[in-house]
């Protein structure tokens, strides 16, 4: 779309993409060997819905004017006025006499041109639009391919244009696909680099670390890869058993599920490892007796929180629109087989990291070991905060009513300014950096 300020230098735009020349598979591709013909072979002139039409896409016509030293009788804006009124006219009722139909053997109607008028006032138009459109090769993969070609040289053409008097606005066929991959690629490190960072605080906040000498024993980095990698195989199953059975992967389904499953496994990760450090073993019970008591103790709670969140995706699945449907089905698996590894391979894991930390052995190096010493068992500064200062200040009979009226007010306020938003998807708001 062009705001139209010289109909000269639209016209020059309009000429130079006509003319852009593509390299597809060693041949040099124009835009008449994949344009739409509607009359070849005997008019080969591709179709360009523009009004730059209503001239034959001449600057010699666009000219065109009839007047003397005072006066101008006829010239391209009353040739415009009568073209939007009658455009498969072959000869127009001014002193001009030009045609209006296109170059194509078609008509260019106003109102597939033009942009920003009232009612039928075209002469009021602010915008205009012009279109170029190509042949569908589907079940040819060379003509798709040079399609393809064309329409990549086109936006790269389109990309370092730069006019003082215009502001425009392009699209091709392939934008939406091109800026779909990009954005893809371009999650891809961000999804890496928010697994890495999870990782290095699981480690962290892990690691029940009692002295700078025992940090290394203390540490759970081992135990934190095994739950990132947990999580990563419970997304990439998820993904391989429905893509076998033939549903299909959506950019929803890449993006947002591995975050999701991320944020679900790290919970249960936190409460499977934190009760293990709080517990205290009980007199003549072995390491794995200890596990499978406080597993007895928590499992029920995960496996109740796990399934209602399956449920839950698996009866978004009922939606009929196809992306939610795809979606709900991939995230529903995906936290099952998460659960289902947490409770059986992590708990492995665990039981592992448990024997090198009692065996006083390095954390990844675990054939080194440090020589005896009793150590105090001490609890963790968060714990001890939420124990000592956060529960007793939050349960202060005075405390209680406050927290409830700004919930309240909290809620109302949000209710208020989600009745004012707009349902609707912004194109520039779901890919704000775009090729077209």
């Amino acid at each position: 779309m062009c705001f139209l300020t010289s109909p000269i230098q639209v016209l020059d735009l309009q000429l130079e993409i006509e003319n852009l020349v593509a390299e597809y598979d060693g041949q040099n591709i124009t835009l008449r060997d994949i344009c739409l013909a509607p009359l070849a072979p005997y008019n080969n002139n591709c179709t360009i819905l523009s009004i730059l039409n209503y001239f034959q896409n001449s600057h010699a016509v666009l000219d065109h004017s009839i007047g003397d030293d005072f006066f101008v009788y006829a010239d391209y804006h009353s040739h415009f006025l009568y073209c939007v009124s009658a455009p498969a006219s072959l000869n127009d009722t001014t002193l001009l006499h030009d045609p209006c139909l296109g170059t194509f053997g078609g008509p260019v109607f106003p109102w597939l041109a033009l942009g920003g008028y009232d009612e039928t006032n075209y002469n009021n138009a602010t915008a205009l639009v012009i279109t170029f459109p190509l042949n569908n090769y589907l079940n040819d993969s060379v003509k798709m391919g040079q399609a393809l070609a064309w329409e990549k040289q086109f936006i790269r053409f389109m990309k370092n244009f730069s006019n003082p008097n215009l502001t425009v606005a392009f699209s091709a066929e392939r934008s939406v696909e091109d800026e779909i991959d990009r954005e893809s690629n371009s999650d891809i490190s961000t999804i890496v680099i928010s697994y890495a960072i999870m990782f290095i605080y699981i480690s962290l906040a892990l690691g029940h670390i009692h002295s700078f000498r025992r940090l290394l024993v203390d540490s759970k980095i081992s135990l934190g890869i095994a739950g990132i990698l947990i999580v990563l195989s419970s997304v990439s199953s998820s993904l391989g058993i429905f893509s076998y059975a033939g549903i299909p992967l959506t950019l929803i389904v890449i993006e947002v599920i591995p975050f999701l499953v991320l944020a679900v496994g790290v919970d249960n990760i936190f409460i499977i490892v934190q009760t293990y450090q709080r517990d205290e073993r009980m007199p003549q019970e072995e390491l794995h007796q200890q596990i499978g008591r406080i597993l007895g103790d928590i499992a029920p709670s995960m496996f109740l929180s796990s399934f209602s969140e399956t449920v839950a995706f698996f009866l978004g699945a009922l939606s009929i629109m196809p992306a939610v449907r795809t979606f709900s089905l991939f995230a529903g698996l995906a936290v099952l087989i998460d659960f289902l590894l947490q409770i059986s391979c992590f708990v492995s894991f665990l039981g592992l990291d448990a024997k090198r930390q009692e065996g006083n052995r390095l954390d990844i190096c675990c054939c080194v070991k440090l020589p005896e010493r009793q150590e105090v068992k001490t609890e963790g500064l968060l714990f001890r905060f939420f124990k000592k200062v956060y529960s007793p200040f939050i349960l202060k009979e005075w405390v209680r009513p406050i927290i409830v009226a700004v919930f309240v007010g909290i809620l109302s306020f949000s209710i208020a300014v989600v009745n004012k938003v707009e349902i609707g998807l912004d194109q520039k708001l779901s890919m704000p950096d775009v090729s077209f």
